[in-house]
């Protein structure tokens, strides 16, 4: 009997080791399958654990001389003390993804240990739950783009970052930080809330403010240690994308009315990115849509509903790859 102990304990812990090689193996076979057409949700391992975000894949794929490719990736973050689901109905990107053939991630910010603080985000030194504890937000963006990534059907020199609010200042710093995997973001009522942002590589920015947001303000300024240059000719630019035009080396503005209160301001002369701002005048803190509504019956809301940020995001983003 001592004789044949060890070697059945032996051939126990190899069949069990073979078991768990086996079982790892599946499920990295399973886990590499690409997500469904249609929205689902996914998580992936991040520095703070494992974070969950949705993602809406398009029912078919851009095409290049009727020959299909990867899909672009925009990561579309939502406000503070919302989730992916809300800024997933509130922006309506599903159906411009399906008209655009681009793939949407939508992730959800952190919420307290409890559960029962609203979700926000790290992107800087302002402010809220996921500042306070560090949370890495940059290792999960980078971790959405490497988990779709590893599925084969992702373009990766096409990846963009979008936000709104709180979401808006990480895709500033998402601009700031993983310029190495973002050609392009595009931010609508929100500021830099970094410190210090440098970008190794260009990256195009596309910003949506409205003059009258009493929750960021017009004017609202960039942290004290950023250099904001002053550009003579950036008077009717915002603090943070007079700093992001400066950086990106731009030498001059130009502006164009669309529409009664909807002013589009293109940057010139830019060092291999574009900056555009979109200014709405009486525009609140919120996402603008274009509405067949009559606009004279919608009070002070009006303006919100004279651009189509959804698809003016889509086609600004669309046109810039790494």
């Amino acid at each position: 009997m001592k004789s044949r102990f060890p070697a059945l304990a032996c051939a126990l812990l190899v069949f069990g080791s073979s078991c768990a090689l086996f079982e790892r193996h599946a499920s990295q076979n399973i886990s590499l399958a690409p997500p469904p057409v249609g929205t689902s949700e996914r998580s992936v391992r991040t520095p703070d654990g494992f974070r969950r975000y949705l993602v809406h894949v398009p029912r078919s794929a851009p095409r290049r001389f009727l020959i299909p490719e990867r899909y672009p990736l925009l990561i579309l973050l939502h406000g503070s003390g919302e989730d992916g689901k809300l800024i997933e109905d509130m922006t309506q990107m599903d159906s411009v993804s399906e008209l655009h053939h681009m793939m949407v991630a939508y992730p959800n910010g952190t919420r307290s240990i409890l559960g029962k603080i609203s979700a926000d985000w790290n992107s800087g030194e302002c402010c809220g739950y996921a500042s306070r504890q560090h949370i890495n937000d940059i290792a999960f963006l980078r971790a959405i783009i490497g988990d779709l990534a590893a599925r084969g059907i992702v373009n990766q020199r096409r990846i963009y970052i979008a936000g709104f609010s709180s979401g808006a200042e990480l895709a500033f710093r998402a601009g700031c930080e993983l310029s190495d995997r973002v050609s392009a973001i595009a931010v609508v009522s929100g500021s830099i809330a970094l410190g210090h942002c440098r970008p190794v590589l260009p990256v195009s920015l596309l910003a949506i403010q409205g003059t009258s947001d009493d929750e960021v303000p017009f004017d609202d300024d960039v942290p004290d240690s950023l250099d904001v240059p002053n550009l003579s000719w950036a008077e009717n630019a915002t603090p943070s994308v007079k700093y992001w035009s400066s950086i990106e080396g731009c030498t001059a503005e130009r502006a164009a009315p669309l529409s009664a209160h909807v002013q589009r301001i293109d940057f010139i002369g830019c060092r291999g990115s574009q900056v555009e701002l979109y200014t709405i005048a009486g525009g609140t803190h919120g996402w603008p849509d274009a509405t067949p509504h009559d606009h004279q019956d919608q009070g002070d809301e009006a303006p919100m509903h004279e651009l189509p940020a959804s698809e003016t995001i889509a086609e600004f983003l669309l046109r810039h790859r790494r």
